[in-house]
């Protein structure tokens, strides 16, 4: 590869790993502590979108119910041990493959930095990744290193 640098930015849900188990687990235990006026089908729960605005949508215009559900979502989910998370078949050694190449590699997600941080920790991937891209406003991010969703 020479004196050139080489980048490479992966998303991570949908890309490296399938936390969808994991999420609706999550969500679940908040519905049913936190109960919303209807109780979505967690099915066809956009779990893509950013912990406010999912909750927003759900809990509509009830912000302490909001607050409560999106503290407890956090709670719970950053403290996983991300058994029910699935790296896909194959990233660790496609990984492992591109860093012995000399490749850094970055995440670009939705995702929070701390459960970011503890499932490539929990999946052994935090060794191939540098410092990863993620929403702005959360308290462990850099905000050079994010992105404007909120």
């Amino acid at each position: 590869m020479g004196n050139k640098k080489h980048h490479i930015i992966f998303d991570l849900d949908g890309t490296l790993i399938d936390s969808k188990n994991e999420i609706l687990k999550t969500y679940r235990l908040v519905f049913n502590e936190v109960p919303p006026a209807t109780m979505p089908d967690l099915e066809k729960l956009n779990y893509g979108l950013t912990i406010f605005d999912l909750l927003k949508g759900i809990y509509v215009e009830d912000d302490d119910k909001i607050v409560k559900a999106k503290t407890l979502f956090s709670s719970v989910y950053d403290h996983s041990d991300f058994a029910e998370t699935n790296l896909y078949e194959g990233v660790y050694e496609t990984l492992s493959a591109l860093k012995h190449e000399g490749y850094e590699m970055h995440i670009a997600t939705n995702k929070r930095y701390v459960p970011t941080t503890r499932i490539l920790e929990a999946k052994k991937n935090k060794a191939f990744i540098f410092p990863n891209f993620c929403q702005r406003n959360d308290p462990w991010c850099d905000f050079d290193k994010t992105t404007d969703d909120s």
